[in-house]
């Protein structure tokens, strides 16, 4: 990497530099005036500071990627005047500063902001992100990132390891960019073929963290592995982090499955693949026309537009259920060579749809061209299964598909709620029941309280549609007390009535153990209506009310 030398002394000489805007005169590799020596000497200035491109062209990188190692935002003339090009010989931008081995973090959090470019020609060889890989936040605006190549993320890829680190792309294109096996130093996976999102750090999560995208395009991007498994032909989300996708059409995305394919391997999800991620929420978006095809119908291809994985042995509580929603979204022509041509959803996965259609996807005769739910082992392997997934409708049409529209394998038994909804041809020998209206609310579970009345709080656990409260609070003196209340939630799980039963006498942390605390009595009754899984409104003895939500932390 090159700078000058009065930036590196300024640098030294002059502690953490204020905020600075560079501007890009050239469309030379390096020197005074090129794209490389402005974020060089960012990077030795601190930031946040602002690269501004003035020049228009194509830049040709030929001594590598460009290092980010700051916080920068960097705006260009506009993905049609002006492009950057890997020139086949590496990625584009890397976003870290020493990329220290796990557990250890790259520093603190910092945000790179790049609007107005053409990303194109960019490979990393064996490894993630052919145009941008990242370990911090970014954000992608008005940007054009095509032809890229990757072992992982053949656009991008972003790996998490801050909690409140972001990833937005807005009013950008990913267009014909490829996860594939390169020359040396093979990946793990061939997946992600536009973008790969996971974390630094396996089995490491922070949250809350989110990705967000928007009135953008993903279309012609493709996994194509050779020897290894490759999930999402546009997108492979795996980092446990809030997922939105608004406004969006990834169209016409594929993973070309090899012929033959190895055994042990996995195909999946020809546009979309969740993979244990905390929730996903799909607005205003279309998803069509992506594929997850073998050639030689072996049976092992699962999910041709969208994949909803959650198999992680720690979460499969109801509380951990990854809440996807999909809202006034359509999910239509996609075609997978064995199960779910729309959608495939395996494990602890809560799927609601909302205004929305999923018809015209395909699959062979006798398998499941709309949606196809199951389950099985958690990975890595557990002493139980993964929990199995729920599904419900509203005003929604899932129709059209073939040769079944819902099925399952492996679930005993499955209630789709649908209100208002159509749900077509129903897998006869599946032990589906379609019930006519919404699903009844699941509380989360866990710690509540009231923000702006701190120092007493509520434990909620819901088990075969009855609530368990404990209140901790304290009496009129000042005096530690404890209540606990049990009974079922309304059929519709929006509402609890239960005693208030009241215990004294409770254990000392560091006395030896003297028994059980003593009922002394109730102080009343507490009705607790349930707004969503998230907010509730408590009626208290005496009849005073207070509105609580799970403690975040």
């Amino acid at each position: 990497m090159k700078t000058t030398l009065a930036s590196v002394l300024l640098a030294l000489f002059c502690g953490a530099a204020h905020a600075t805007t560079l501007t890009v005169t050239n469309t030379t590799d390096s020197g005074p005036g090129s794209l490389r020596n402005a974020i060089a000497e960012a990077n030795f200035g601190g930031g946040p500071n602002t690269v501004n491109i003035i020049v228009t062209g194509t830049i040709v990188l030929t001594s590598g990627s460009i290092q980010i190692a700051s916080p920068l935002t960097i705006v260009g003339p506009g993905a049609d005047k002006l492009t950057i090009d890997g020139n086949a010989k590496s990625n584009i931008f890397t976003v870290f500063v020493t990329d220290p081995a796990c557990p250890a973090q790259d520093g603190p959090d910092y945000l790179v902001s790049i609007s107005g470019l053409r990303l194109t020609n960019g490979l990393r060889d064996g490894r993630s992100g052919g145009a941008i890989f990242s370990e911090h936040s970014l954000l992608l605006d008005a940007v054009l990132i095509d032809k890229n190549v990757a072992g992982i993320g053949g656009g991008a890829m972003v790996q998490f390891q801050y909690p409140g680190q972001t990833l937005t792309i807005t009013n950008s294109q990913f267009l014909n960019n490829t996860a594939r096996p390169v020359t040396t130093n093979p990946s793990v996976t061939d997946s992600g073929g536009a973008l790969l999102l996971e974390q630094k750090c396996a089995n490491t999560r922070f949250t809350p963290a989110s990705a967000s995208i928007s009135n953008s395009v993903f279309s012609g991007n493709r996994a194509q592995p050779t020897t290894l498994s490759a999930i999402g032909g546009a997108v492979g989300a795996f980092a446990y982090v809030d997922y939105t996708i608004s406004d969006t059409r990834i169209v016409d995305n594929h993973v070309d499955v090899p012929n033959p394919p190895l055994a042990g391997r996995l195909y999946r999800g020809g546009g979309i693949s969740f993979g244990n991620v905390k929730s996903a929420t799909i607005v205003r978006s279309e998803i069509s026309n992506n594929s997850t095809i073998d050639a030689t119908s072996g049976g092992v291809t699962q999910g041709g537009g969208l994949v909803l994985v959650n198999a992680a042995p720690d979460l499969q509580a109801p509380s951990s259920a990854t809440a996807v929603n999909i809202i006034n979204s359509k999910i239509v022509g996609n075609a997978d060579s064995a199960l779910g041509g729309g959608i495939y959803v395996y494990g602890n996965v809560a799927v609601n749809v909302d205004s929305s259609t999923i018809s015209n996807n395909t699959a062979p005769t006798t398998k499941t061209g709309g949606i196809f739910l199951t389950t099985g082992p958690t990975a890595p392997a557990s002493a139980a299964n993964a929990a199995p997934p729920t599904l419900a409708f509203a005003s929604s049409t899932v129709a059209n598909n073939t040769t079944y529209d819902i099925a399952t394998s492996v679930i005993p038994a499955l209630a789709v709620y649908a209100s208002n909804s159509q749900t077509g041809t129903i897998c006869s020998t599946c032990n589906i029941s379609v019930v006519n209206g919404p699903a009844p609310l699941v509380p989360q579970v866990g710690l509540w309280w009231n923000p702006n009345e701190s120092g007493s709080g509520y434990s909620f656990d819901v088990k075969h549609n009855t609530l368990v409260v404990t209140i901790y609070s304290y009496t009129g003196t000042g005096a530690s007390q404890w209540y606990l209340s049990s009974a079922p939630l309304s059929a519709d799980g929006t509402t609890f009535t239960g005693t208030l039963d009241k215990y004294v006498n409770g254990q000392c942390i560091s006395c030896a153990y003297q028994g059980r605390p003593a009922l002394v009595g109730s102080d009343g009754n507490i009705t607790v209506k349930f707004n969503s899984a998230t907010s509730a409104t408590v009626t208290l003895p005496g009849g005073r009310v207070t509105q609580i939500q799970p403690q975040a932390f």
